[in-house]
């Protein structure tokens, strides 16, 4: 949805006319008019001051993502670092099962401790994007994050 429309539910969520939300946030109803009409945009002070009277979120509000979608995102990644974490256990196990073999299988072992290791290094390679991505500065905030 267009700030404009955010703007008008907002507005008609709380039961208010254009000249009732303008006096609650100290601008004239005409102003409020063309916002909801896409004739201007509000300010960043006008609208901290809608998101303080009432209560809403401003990336909502300006409809950068809406609050559903960003819960559906949210799972997402905690879906994909949890398989990245047991993708990097499993081929951990397996290179170092691999390593215990090479003196019984001598080559093919070797080959399946290189191809673990490669799929180790790409689940570490993703771990780390969600850690990046997600601000995670270590081990223990990635735990947490996952235990939300």
């Amino acid at each position: 949805m267009t700030i404009s429309a955010n703007l008008r539910q907002v507005r008609q969520t709380n039961h208010l006319t254009q000249e009732a939300f303008a006096l609650a946030i100290h601008v004239s109803r005409q102003t409020v008019s063309n916002w909801e009409t896409g004739k201007t945009y509000p300010d960043i002070e006008s609208l901290l001051i809608i998101c303080q009277v009432f209560a809403v979120d401003l990336r909502e509000l300006v409809g950068a993502i809406p609050a559903q979608e960003r819960v559906n995102i949210a799972r997402q990644d905690k879906r994909r670092l949890k398989l990245n974490a047991t993708a990097m256990g499993i081929t951990l196990i397996l290179f170092l099962g691999s390593l215990c073999l090479v003196a019984k299988l001598g080559v093919g072992a070797m080959v399946l401790g290189m191809l673990s290791l490669v799929g180790l290094t790409l689940a570490c390679v993703q771990l780390e994007t969600l850690k990046r991505t997600h601000q995670l500065t270590n081990y223990k905030k990635i735990h947490a994050y996952l235990m939300k």
